[in-house]
């Protein structure tokens, strides 16, 4: 069974993460692929538009600086050029830092005219781009997820009367649930935990307060110390935001669990016996020289005559069954475990004695634990003030020898006693979150808590605190605890000595240093882990138990509406998939889509209406944006060297006829090269009759693609560049010859061919 759960089985679509409400939390999760494709369309969806912005900025700053009935220097009008046709922030900046490179030598103040305009580009382009890489950040919710939940089982079946099912699955299932636990608990109970090393559940690890110089939690008579105890708080625990339990606040409750541990004092508590009882109640004499240690803090339920609650010998026994647990000698530690509730004590482990009985419980109850911990003959390389592995016995030289080396005498320390005590108490307490800290039941043990559960939904006990359906949340979560959980007597009475943290610096030759308060980092490993524990049973429960052997037939299904809820609304972390946030890609595709929209027809519509509204007479601004358009920049160069246009506002000016040539690139002069008329002319024999042929000079005007092909080819009118200051044009003239004049079209100068 793996640690990590699977994460695949989610779903996909539309939910609601209620972290940020019904409108802000609407999410929409896709498999990584389909998420990697949204991301890549929302980054150039967003660069697009940001082009489109840029386009509405420019009109405005165009049309506003626009000067009516006033001549303007060149960097004026180059600027509003720029402004025309920039298609993208990052080319205005471009063109502008051109032009206010080539005036600065001016008196014009090139800077001072460029530069706002320069700075605003800059910080349009940069902010477009940022849009464009982070756009998927925008719209994107997080990693979480929600399982799917449709193998969801609520607890695990009790009518389970197959021992072989118990044994073979049930036990291994819940020691393999314990195990994934404790190694949660090690990797993500720090503070520098995060979700990427402790991922799948919506928290790395849930918060506990810690005193470590607490009072005495039973009467002061039995601890060993009135000021170095400890008191573990988790605080209220938030159903949504601490175990992923996904839901509106009034469906939400808060859990909150408080220990408090204490070394218990030996002395009058303890008795040596040379006789012993086993488990089926007989007395049986101790063998020579063997004692047993009694310990005396209440009588063991289990067995009528024992007065005692523990005891262990005081010599390692060779027959196992001497002692009240199941020990490994041959393991370093041994760890056993007693549980009870006071005041009612019948059925459990044992009858505390009136010293461990705290004061100011209530009927409620209190959960109360003894843990008796035996370090065996391990050998402590340093001795031990702590108070539950005290171990002082010594110092007892070794001499450690090795083939070929001379032996190195080193010193070690035993166990101070047979066994040391730690006592803890444990209480619960369910609350509306809220309505903190009022809305809060008192403090009972657990066993109380869930019996209070049993009772229904509608019992009085819970209604003045929960509402129902929180109250049916909150039932929901115990049982699951119930199935999935452990307590911390479950969790080292079935892990034993391997729930001590003193062994992670155990060495070949012995117990390494451990700290003063050794016992202290224990007892908070033990709470994580059970917190680790619940975080683990809420998301197991949703995706349905993975373990051989478990048949469906061994599973309790959802069956109350709240239930499937549950199942269908548990939270988990997952980088195999991708969530959105549903506000997010609706607001950056509908304010995009605008700009988008405002930018592609704003020009056709002012078009239409200077057309036919007549706007064209008291819009000049609007005039001067259409006619510093590119082509009809064009257009007009062109019609200052003879060529006829058909232009009009907003439309794609067109030659008339549309076949004819534009001017050419004159490169005579490469430093200054201008435009030039496209002319080349050739003379055409024409017979007069009697041998006599007469010169026509044409001018040629090739067919191009606009030219149908049953359509003549025509003669047009040559430009006449003498002038490059005033263009103007002239009929088609013959070249003259030996030096004569040109001739219009109409006139014809003859000339006549002999024969040779």
């Amino acid at each position: 069974m793996s640690a990590t759960i699977d994460t695949t089985d989610v779903h996909i679509g539309h939910w609601i993460n209620w972290s940020s409400g019904n409108v802000r939390g609407s999410t929409i999760t896709l498999t990584r692929r389909d998420g990697a494709l949204l991301t890549a369309f929302l980054a150039i969806f967003v660069s697009f538009a940001g082009t489109r912005i840029w386009k509405l900025a420019a009109f405005f700053i165009h049309v506003s600086l626009s000067r009516r009935g006033s001549s303007q220097i060149g960097l004026f009008h180059q600027r509003q050029v720029i402004l025309r046709n920039s298609r993208t922030a990052e080319s205005a900046l471009w063109n502008l830092l051109r032009i206010a490179g080539a005036w600065r030598k001016s008196k014009c103040h090139a800077y001072r005219h460029i530069g706002p305009l320069a700075i605003a580009s800059l910080i349009s382009g940069l902010a477009f781009a940022a849009a464009g890489v982070f756009s998927a950040q925008v719209s994107s919710a997080s990693n979480e997820v929600l399982v799917s939940g449709k193998d969801c089982a609520i607890s695990l079946s009790t009518g389970v009367s197959n021992e072989e099912q118990l044994l073979t699955i049930f036990y291994p299932y819940s020691t393999a649930l314990q195990q994934i636990a404790t190694q949660r608990s090690q990797q993500c109970s720090t503070k520098n935990a995060s979700t990427d090393s402790c991922p799948t559940f919506v928290k790395p690890s849930l918060p506990i307060s810690v005193v470590k110089d607490a009072s005495c939690p039973f009467h002061q008579s039995i601890c060993q110390s009135n000021n170095s105890n400890l008191i573990i708080d988790t605080g209220y625990l938030n159903s949504h935001y601490d175990l992923g339990m996904n839901s509106p606040p009034s469906e939400r409750f808060a859990f909150r669990q408080i220990l408090q541990c204490a070394p218990l004092a030996l002395g009058e508590y303890t008795r040596a016996v040379n006789r012993t009882l086993s488990y089926d109640g007989r007395i049986h004499e101790s063998t020579p020289n063997q004692q047993w240690i009694q310990y005396l803090y209440g009588n063991y339920n289990t067995i009528s005559h024992a007065n005692f609650t523990y005891q262990y010998p005081v010599n390692n026994p060779t027959n196992k069954s001497d002692t009240f647990v199941s020990t490994n000698f041959e393991q370093a530690y041994t760890l056993s475990q007693f549980h009870t509730v006071w005041p009612n004590s019948t059925g459990w482990d044992f009858i505390p004695i009136p010293e461990l009985g705290p004061e100011g419980v209530g009927k409620e109850g209190i959960d109360i634990m003894l843990f008796f911990l035996s370090a065996n003959r391990l050998l402590f390389l340093q001795p031990v003030d702590d108070p539950w592995y005290s171990a002082h016995r010594g110092p007892i030289n070794y001499t450690l020898t090795a083939e070929g080396t001379q032996g190195n005498v080193v010193p070690f320390w035993f166990a101070d006693n047979p066994a040391n005590v730690l006592g803890c108490t444990s209480q619960v307490q369910f609350c509306n979150p809220n309505s903190l800290p009022k809305g809060c039941s008192p403090l009972m043990s657990f066993d109380d808590l869930t019996l209070l559960l049993l009772r229904g939904v509608g019992n009085s006990s819970i209604l003045p605190y929960l509402e129902e359906p929180q109250a049916q949340a909150f039932t929901t979560f115990v049982r699951i605890t119930v199935s999935y959980g452990s307590t911390i007597t479950d969790i080292t009475g079935t892990l034993g000595a391997t729930a001590l943290t003193a062994p992670r610096t155990m060495t070949s030759l012995g117990q390494g240093p451990l700290a003063s308060n050794q016992w202290q980092s224990d007892v908070e490993y033990w709470l994580t882990t059970q917190l680790a524990g619940y975080q683990r049973a809420v998301v197991e429960a949703a995706s349905g138990p993975k373990f051989p052997g478990i048949e469906p037939n061994l599973l309790v299904r959802p069956q109350s509406d709240m239930e499937h809820t549950f199942c269908t609304n548990q939270k988990i972390l997952s980088t195999g998939f991708t969530s959105f946030s549903t506000l997010g890609l609706v607001l950056t595709l509908v304010i995009g889509t605008v700009f988008i929209v405002v930018s592609v027809l704003l020009e056709p519509v002012l078009s239409w209406l200077q057309r036919k509204r007549n706007w064209r007479r008291d819009n000049y601004a609007l005039m001067e944006w259409w006619m510093n358009d590119a082509l009809q920049l064009q257009s007009m160069v062109h019609e200052q060297l003879g060529v006829t246009w058909k232009r009009d506002i907003g439309q794609v000016p067109v030659p008339q006829p549309a076949d004819q040539r534009l001017a050419i690139l004159d490169t005579t002069d490469l430093g200054h090269p201008r435009f030039k008329a496209p002319a080349t002319s050739s003379t055409l024999p024409v017979e007069l009759g009697k041998g006599e042929f007469r010169a026509l000079s044409i001018e040629h005007v090739e067919r191009s693609s606009c030219t149908s092909s049953k359509e003549k080819e025509t003669t047009v009118a040559e430009l006449n560049t003498s002038d490059a200051h005033h263009i103007a044009t002239t009929g088609p003239t013959v070249p003259p010859d030996d030096g004569g004049e040109g001739i219009g079209h109409s006139s014809v100068e003859d000339v006549m061919l002999r024969d040779p």
